[in-house]
């Protein structure tokens, strides 16, 4: 274990895996809600402006939406509404590296969608995340009804 550490300390990649690793496995699910909660705070601070490997703050836009894609996975669904908000500011990026990012963050959340999150998040879904994602693909085999309203709304913006 000692060995592993003191690899991680000298590689930043590795060193954040293997603290998301460690920590998920570690902590109950008040802790990691709590955890999540924070980390959104801070995302939160960053514009769509700023950079996405940058650290501004503590830690990096692209550090942060890393650690709350392992994280919203274990908690509640609403929290995953309130990821894929964040998740959506800056999918409209025109930056390569965040664009293969969120397609793996998507890939690992995905497992969590159901009819209670696309009923929640039909906006973000068909009108504000950016359409290179196709985020509504990712909810193929979840029933959810849509107005006829929202349909023909949605519809009218591609």
């Amino acid at each position: 274990m000692e060995r592993c550490e003191a690899y991680c300390d000298k590689n930043p990649y590795y060193k954040n895996e293997f603290l998301i690793e460690k920590t998920k496995h570690h902590i109950d699910d008040s802790e990691k809600q709590c955890l999540f909660e924070k980390l959104i705070d801070v995302v939160k601070l960053y514009s769509e402006k700023d950079s996405y490997d940058r650290k501004k703050y503590f830690v990096s836009v692209k550090n942060i939406l890393n650690v709350l894609s392992r994280l919203v996975v274990f908690i509640e669904d609403v929290n995953i509404i309130t990821y894929l908000e964040i998740l959506s500011r800056f999918s409209k990026k025109e930056d390569s590296f965040i664009v293969g990012d969120i397609k793996k963050i998507l890939q690992i959340i995905s497992t969590r969608f159901n009819g209670n999150i696309a009923n929640a998040c039909q906006n973000i879904i068909f009108s504000e995340f950016d359409v290179r994602y196709h985020l509504a693909s990712y909810f193929d085999d979840v029933s959810f009804e849509i107005s006829e309203e929202d349909m023909e709304v949605y519809c009218e913006r591609k």
